[in-house]
C-alpha cells in the first residue's frame, strides 16, 4: 500500500472559445438590434417632426380661419347720407352726416375726427395735407367711448334709452371758417369745390380690432355732391 501525503496544485488557465457559427449568430443578432434601435430612433424623430408640423399647420389654419372670418364678418362704417348744407352769413357752414354699418357685425366705440368742412378758395387743395396730418388712432380720451352701430342701413329712429346699440349715427359737423359777408356767401355757393366735407371715423369689431373709414366729398355750384378723387377708404 502506498501512502501519498501533501497537496496537489494545478496551475494554468482554462480558455474557452465560442464556436464560429455561434459567434456569427451573436454578431448578427447585435447588428440587428443596433439596426432596430436606429430605425426606432429615426421613427421617433420623424414622429416628433410630424407632431410639430401638425401643430404648426393647425395654428396656421386657425389663423387663416380667423382672418377670413374677420374679413367676412367685420363691420364697415360708411357715410350713407349727407343732408342739406346750411349757409348763413356770420355763421359756420354746417350739415348732418349719417353713418351706417354695411358689415355683418356691430361697430363699437365709433369716433370721428377731422376739420369737418373746408370752405373757400383752395378748399380742395387742402385735402391731401389735412388727411396727412390726421392721426391713425383715435384720441386716447375717445378710445372706449362712442356709439355702437348695428349692421344694416338703419332709419335712425330713436331707440329706447336702455338700448345702447343704434342702427345708424347722425353727426353734425361744421366748418372752422365763418362766412363773413354776403359776397363770401355768394362766392362759396356759386363755385365748384368751394365746400369740402371730410373726416376720419374710427371703430372696433367685437374682438377689439381697430378700423378706420376716411370720407371726402365736394360740392358743385349746383348743390350736388361728389366723391373727392382720393380719401374714400375703408381700412
Amino acid at each position: 500500500m502506498c501512502d501519498v501525503t501533501g497537496s496537489i496544485q494545478v496551475r494554468g488557465e482554462i480558455e474557452t472559445k465560442i464556436p464560429p457559427d455561434l459567434a456569427k449568430k451573436r454578431d448578427a443578432a447585435e447588428e440587428q438590434k443596433e439596426t432596430r434601435d436606429k430605425k426606432r430612433y429615426i421613427l421617433e424623430v420623424i414622429g416628433v417632426i410630424a407632431v410639430i408640423m401638425y401643430a404648426g399647420i393647425t395654428i396656421y389654419q386657425a389663423y387663416l380661419t380667423r382672418t377670413q372670418f374677420t374679413k367676412e364678418e367685420r363691420p364697415f362704417v360708411l357715410v350713407s347720407e349727407i343732408r342739406k348744407i346750411q349757409f348763413s352769413v356770420g355763421k359756420a357752414v354746417i350739415t348732418d352726416i349719417k353713418f351706417s354699418n354695411s358689415g355683418k357685425s356691430p361697430a363699437l366705440h365709433m369716433a370721428t375726427i377731422g376739420p369737418g368742412i373746408l370752405v373757400g378758395p383752395g378748399a380742395m387743395q387742402q385735402v391731401d395735407a389735412t388727411f396727412a396730418n390726421l392721426p391713425d388712432t383715435p384720441p386716447e380720451e375717445r378710445t372706449e367711448v362712442g356709439a355702437t352701430i348695428a349692421p344694416g342701413n338703419g332709419s335712425c329712429i330713436a331707440k329706447p334709452e336702455d338700448d345702447a346699440v343704434l342702427d345708424c349715427v347722425i353727426s353734425t359737423i361744421h366748418s372752422r371758417e365763418i362766412i363773413q359777408s354776403d359776397d363770401d356767401l355768394k362766392w362759396i355757393t356759386t363755385h365748384d369745390e368751394a365746400v369740402v366735407i371730410m373726416g376720419r371715423t374710427f371703430y372696433r369689431d367685437l374682438t377689439g380690432k381697430l378700423y378706420k373709414t376716411d370720407f371726402c366729398f365736394f360740392r358743385f355750384a349746383t348743390g350736388a355732391l361728389a366723391f373727392c378723387p382720393n380719401h374714400n377708404d375703408v381700412k
